[in-house]
């Protein structure tokens, strides 16, 4: 019986092990899981900011609209609900003006918008002073 010894060559071995092509696929999919995390944050970033945005302009003009009004009629009021501010923001957001006395003649008038935004309760507000008489007074003197 004859026996036959097979060797490998002297030539070098051409192609990646499977080990290797394991290791540089985990790699990429860490580095993609990298990048798809940070896509995320920022169009959760975005989304945050747009609703901000958003209720901001409705604050500024409710708060425009109780200036132009004779301030000494206003009132405070809580929990006010506007088809816009729902549409813009969902269901849960509301709106509050609160009116108080600053002076003999001026009026601390204050617009907070309040959404919920997943499970974090956001909120805004913006204040101004307003004459008793509206805005209207101040051109007649």
């Amino acid at each position: 019986m004859t026996r036959v010894w097979i060797t490998r060559g002297s030539r070098p071995q051409a192609g990646y092990t499977l080990i290797e092509v394991v290791m540089a696929i985990l790699v990429i999919c860490i580095a993609l899981l990298g990048v798809f995390q940070m896509v995320g944050g920022a169009i959760g970033t975005t989304a945050d900011s747009r609703n901000r945005a958003l209720a901001m302009r409705f604050a500024e003009r409710q708060l425009e609209a109780a200036r132009g009004e004779v301030v000494s009629s206003l009132s405070t009021s809580t929990g006010n609900t506007h088809p816009q501010l729902s549409q813009w923001l969902g269901a849960s957001a509301r709106w509050d003006l609160t009116v108080m006395d600053v002076g003999p003649r001026l009026k601390g008038i204050t617009v907070t918008v309040r959404w919920r935004d997943g499970t974090l309760d956001q909120e805004i507000s913006l204040s101004t002073l307003a004459h008793t008489a509206g805005i209207a007074s101040i051109g007649a003197r």
